[in-house]
């Protein structure tokens, strides 16, 4: 069903935000969860959120999808009269999205402070073990559609996990290393048919 007019963001020209992004992929992986997006349809609109350059853009994906209690789904921006406090930059990486095949990041690698994986009908690797600068606090989104998302990270980093699993999995085994502080993964997991996992390792070991 459309949305109504007034429903919608005032300005649907105003260029989207990494955090009106995340939003509507959160809407869109909780609808394929209740049934109402098949996995082609979850993977094809997430590319398009991802892609999204504005908030009409956005608006559109989830149109057809009923609102999620009396929250809109795109923020409706700053409130008038109250100065907008400017939120701390952090870089985002593509999202590593595997559809019937696979896809991994492994080795050496310069990872984003924010990351994205989508594993439909597939699987997707992230190692974190040799990756450069690691940052102090990552935040991970894995989704899994009939297929799983694995994730290696050192020892010693601390995974606070999040998310829902539906006929599915998630899973965390991560090792603490005593007396050494090592980095934060906020990792939200959304499994649908499918696994999410996260796991401490060594270098060198499988």
């Amino acid at each position: 069903m459309a949305s109504s007019a007034e429903d919608e963001p005032a300005d649907q020209g105003m260029r989207a935000s990494d955090r009106e992004r995340h939003a509507v992929v959160e809407r869109l992986e909780v609808a394929a969860a209740e049934g109402r997006l098949d996995p082609d349809e979850l993977r094809a609109r997430t590319d398009a959120a991802y892609a999204a350059r504005t908030l009409h853009d956005l608006t559109v994906l989830t149109a057809d999808l009923p609102r999620v209690g009396s929250t809109p789904v795109v923020p409706l921006g700053p409130v008038p009269g109250v100065p907008a406090v400017p939120a701390a930059p952090a870089a985002t990486a593509p999202p590593v999205v595997a559809v019937f095949g696979g896809a991994e990041r492994r080795g050496r690698w310069r990872p984003a402070a924010r990351q994205t994986a989508v594993a439909v009908f597939g699987g997707v690797v992230l190692d974190y073990r040799e990756a450069e600068p690691l940052p102090q606090v990552l935040h991970l989104r894995a989704t899994a559609v009939f297929g799983g998302v694995d994730v290696v990270v050192p020892e010693g980093t601390t995974v606070e996990m999040s998310g829902f699993a539906v006929f599915g999995g998630r899973s965390a085994n991560v090792a603490s290393a005593a007396g050494r502080s090592g980095p934060v993964v906020r990792l939200r997991a959304v499994a649908v048919f499918g696994g999410v996992s996260i796991r401490s390792a060594t270098p060198g070991t499988d």
